[in-house]
């Protein structure tokens, strides 16, 4: 695979034993299948960059800008992307299981297929993005925006919701002011479904 001078430098320099390349800029660079595991890329500059089939398990990418960034199939397996900026980027059947994105802007991402199993969720920005088929067992979506996402499809199985705004807009709080965490089922999903279907034909407004 043909890399540009920056990116084979880059390389170059991981292979030698160097892990930290903060703040590293290359804006729509090929990086589709480097392995990197455990690089440090926090508040890295890789926007429309492609990194298809990168493995990058356990890397930090931490404040990085990864805007319309391609990331399919990549391995991000426990990954630290708090605060990332990843809005509209493509993580299409990417395996993030146990990552942290918590306070990360996925704001219109394609996430179709990608594993977020145990994911850190919290207060992570999913508006308008694309989960159909997306693993969220397991995930922490404490404070989360899913307003405007598709769950049909979504594996919700264990999933933590306290605060989250779901699709519709309304805030999912189960528990009332208690704020704890609530384990989602089919049950309560096919509940809170119910709840929001008879809200809308009553025009409640529930804020």
């Amino acid at each position: 695979m043909a890399f540009s001078v920056e990116v084979h430098h880059l390389i170059q320099q991981y292979q030698s034993g160097q892990i930290a390349f903060q703040g590293l800029m290359l804006t729509h660079a090929n990086l589709a299948g480097v392995h990197l595991p455990w690089v440090n890329l926090s508040d890295a500059v890789l926007q429309s960059a492609n990194l298809d089939d990168a493995f990058l398990p356990g890397a930090s990418l931490v404040r990085s800008r990864l805007q319309k960034t391609s990331l399919r199939r990549a391995n991000l397996l426990g990954a630290d992307l708090i605060r990332a900026n990843l809005s509209r980027a493509d993580l299409s059947w990417a395996l993030c299981s146990t990552a942290n994105f918590s306070g990360a802007n996925l704001s219109e991402a394609t996430l179709q297929g990608t594993s977020l199993a145990g994911a850190n969720l919290i207060a992570a920005n999913l508006r308008g993005a694309n989960l159909r088929e997306t693993n969220l067992r397991g995930a922490n979506l404490m404070g989360a925006n899913l307003v405007d996402t598709d769950l049909s499809e979504t594996y919700l199985e264990g999933a933590y919701l306290c605060y989250t705004v779901m699709p519709d807009g309304r805030c999912w709080s189960q528990d009332g002011d208690t704020g704890e965490r609530q384990a989602v089922s089919w049950d309560n999903i096919a509940a809170y479904t119910r709840l929001a279907n008879h809200l809308a034909a009553k025009d409640i407004d529930t804020d």
